[in-house]
């Protein structure tokens, strides 16, 4: 009797332990995974517009106060006037010139306006830099974000099309600015000068050649979204390739992807201004023309440069093709540290806004 009780005893005892494991196997396999080892994307809270809006204002400021002078210079140096001069005055083979020439405008500019005269028109510079950088950045990341989702991943087209975006939106938004900066900048220290002060330019424009004047060299300002669109496409890119060369910090470890290194920020800054550097090469002849399509007419004369294609052409057959590289390397040396630093605030304030 014991043996016949102690069976089916016996038997249960595997088969209960059978039952538990079928029921354990399922919420065994819908377990999720163990958590990927903390990385810098994980710890990052999405930030709004308005973040990116400051941060963009921030970096264009803080790059325009520090780079102004060579702006001034480069802006002299671009112009007809300056060309002409040099040409009354020097005979100078193509190595020289540029150097001879840049010496020769900041020793002029010191000796006859005063120090304070490198900062000439940073008023309007920056009344046209804060608002521009703070919609171009804020767009460019809108735009990023959009496409990103409709495209399922970032990649070189995602990159090109929110520059393009952010390009538009900025040159419609400001282009009268930079013309009243750049009317501003090329008048000298006179007695009598054409302009008094930046509103007062705004309104001479206005009242003497028609309010559509404001957007003279929109044309040039377009086709130069291209530098743009190259810099955001190296910079992103080479981000990426930062990003990758890093080794993955530990799971355990959270202030690793919370803070950055020297190395970090020296990193960004390097990017910034390699792929500027690239761009603005490339690209450089618009900016020529632009300043030439901005610059006011003669007491009495029309203007001489009407559109974009009509201006380059003119220039390169009365000057030679070299004159639409004029002030490049003064360009080069305002251009890259001001868009290393301004990127370089940019990350900072986002990323202090992400980790707060």
């Amino acid at each position: 009797m014991s043996l016949a009780h102690s069976a089916p005893a016996a038997t249960a005892v595997p088969a209960v332990a059978v039952i538990a494991t079928l029921h354990q196997a399922p919420t065994r396999q819908a377990k999720p995974p163990a958590p990927a080892p903390a990385t810098a994307d994980a710890s990052k809270r999405t930030v709004s517009p308005a973040v990116h809006l400051l941060a963009g204002g921030l970096g264009g400021c803080m790059g325009a106060l520090i780079t102004c002078p060579f702006e001034l210079v480069k802006t002299r140096l671009q112009s007809s006037a300056h060309t002409q001069l040099v040409k009354n005055r020097f005979f100078y083979t193509a190595t020289s010139a540029p150097l001879s020439g840049t010496a020769d405008i900041v020793r002029s500019i010191y000796k006859t306006e005063g120090l304070w005269a490198f900062w000439k028109g940073i008023g309007p510079t920056l009344l046209g830099v804060i608002p521009a950088r703070a919609i171009y950045f804020a767009t460019y990341n809108e735009a990023k974000r959009a496409l990103t989702k409709l495209n399922g991943s970032e990649s070189s087209a995602v990159y090109m099309g929110s520059a393009i975006s952010a390009g538009v939106a900025t040159i419609i938004s400001t282009s009268p600015i930079w013309l009243v900066k750049t009317r501003m900048q090329l008048q000298s220290n006179q007695q009598n000068p054409r302009y008094r002060s930046s509103w007062d330019c705004l309104t001479k424009v206005v009242r003497e050649e028609g309010f559509f004047s404001l957007y003279r060299g929109l044309s040039a300002s377009l086709i130069g979204i291209s530098e743009g669109t190259i810099q955001w496409l190296i910079y992103e890119e080479l981000k990426k390739l930062q990003a990758q060369r890093r080794d993955p910090p530990p799971a355990s470890s959270t202030s690793a992807v919370t803070t950055k290194s020297l190395t970090d920020w020296a990193e960004y800054f390097a990017c910034a201004a390699v792929a500027k550097l690239t761009a603005a090469t490339l690209t450089y002849p618009h900016e020529v023309i632009r300043t030439r399509l901005r610059e006011p007419p003669a007491p009495g004369a029309a203007h001489k440069y009407t559109g974009f294609w009509q201006a380059g052409k003119l220039i390169a057959k009365e000057e030679g093709a070299r004159a639409l590289y004029g002030g490049m390397g003064v360009h080069l040396l305002r251009v890259v540290p001001n868009s290393a630093i301004m990127f370089l605030c940019y990350e900072g304030v986002v990323h202090l806004a992400q980790h707060r």
